[in-house]
């Protein structure tokens, strides 16, 4: 898991815009070339977008507010995982995922 991972999915599991970007700020120093990591990153900052965008309707701010149960949770999760194995998706596709299963891990810890 990338440093400052799990940082981030509290932060956005709590709601709190600012500590999430202060920690994607640190999670996406290095290697941007990746095709997967290119979809991972576009995954962390749409979560930061979502929260701050003030739409309700979003699935990082149902989190940030409480309104999708542990199961709910771990079904998606489970799809995301799902889908970063799946060798027939484009390397973005599957870092994207990707992202959102690791911090939807972090989540339902």
């Amino acid at each position: 898991m990338k440093r400052g991972l799990k940082t981030f999915s509290r932060a956005v599991r709590d709601g709190k815009i600012e500590k999430a970007q202060e920690m994607y700020e640190k999670i996406v120093q290095g290697n941007m070339d990746d095709g997967l990591w290119e979809g991972y990153q576009t995954a962390l900052k749409g979560m930061i977008e979502a929260l701050d965008s003030g739409d309700d309707l979003t699935l990082p701010r149902q989190i940030a507010d409480g309104k999708y149960s542990k199961k709910r949770l771990k079904k998606i999760r489970k799809e995301m995982v799902s889908r970063a194995s799946q060798e027939f998706r484009a390397a973005d596709e599957r870092g994207f995922n990707m992202a959102w299963a690791d911090v939807l891990k972090v989540v339902l810890e």
